[in-house]
C-alpha cells in the first residue's frame, strides 16, 4: 500500500544549502563580480532537490505502478501551466518576431510541451552567450532535466 504523505525528517542544514544555492544564482544573474561562478547554485539546488525527491519517492513508491502514478500526477500538475506558457509565448512570437524566429519558437514550444526542451535547445542556444537571454524558452531547460 502506498503511503499517502511520506516525509523526510526536516533538516535545517539542507534549508541552509538551498538558501546559499538560490542566493548564488540570483547574485550571478545580477552580474556581481564577486560571484562569477554563481550559476553553480543551480547545480547545487538540483542536487538538493534530487535528494529530497528521491527520498520522498522511495518512501512512497513500492511498485512500478506507483512510478507510473507519480509521473501521471506530475504531468497533470505541470501540463496546464506549461501549455499556457507555450501558447502565450507562441502568440507573442507571432507578432514580435521575424517568420524564421517564430517557426523556431513554435518548434521549441512543442519540445517544452513534451518535457524535453533541454534536448531541443542543445546545439541551438548557448546558455552563456549574451543573446541567449532572448530565447523565450531557455528557462525551461530544467523541466527536461527533472524529467
Amino acid at each position: 500500500m502506498v503511503n499517502p504523505s511520506p516525509q523526510l525528517a526536516y533538516r535545517s542544514d539542507i534549508d541552509g544549502l538551498r538558501a546559499i544555492a538560490i542566493l548564488a544564482a540570483i547574485l550571478f544573474h545580477f552580474e556581481f563580480e564577486f560571484i562569477r561562478g554563481g550559476y553553480a547554485g543551480v547545480d547545487l539546488f538540483f542536487v538538493i532537490s534530487g535528494y529530497l525527491i528521491t527520498g520522498t519517492s522511495l518512501k512512497r513508491l513500492e511498485t512500478w505502478a506507483d512510478i507510473g502514478d507519480f509521473f501521471r500526477r506530475r504531468v497533470a500538475r505541470l501540463l496546464p501551466m506549461v501549455t499556457l506558457i507555450c501558447v502565450a509565448t507562441s502568440v507573442a512570437a507571432h507578432f514580435l518576431f521575424a517568420p524564421a524566429e517564430t517557426r523556431l519558437v513554435y518548434r521549441a514550444s512543442g519540445a517544452v510541451g513534451l518535457f524535453f526542451p533541454n534536448i531541443f535547445l542543445l546545439g541551438r542556444v548557448d546558455y552563456f552567450q549574451e543573446f541567449a537571454a532572448l530565447s523565450p524558452f531557455l528557462h525551461m531547460w530544467s523541466l527536461g532535466v527533472e524529467e
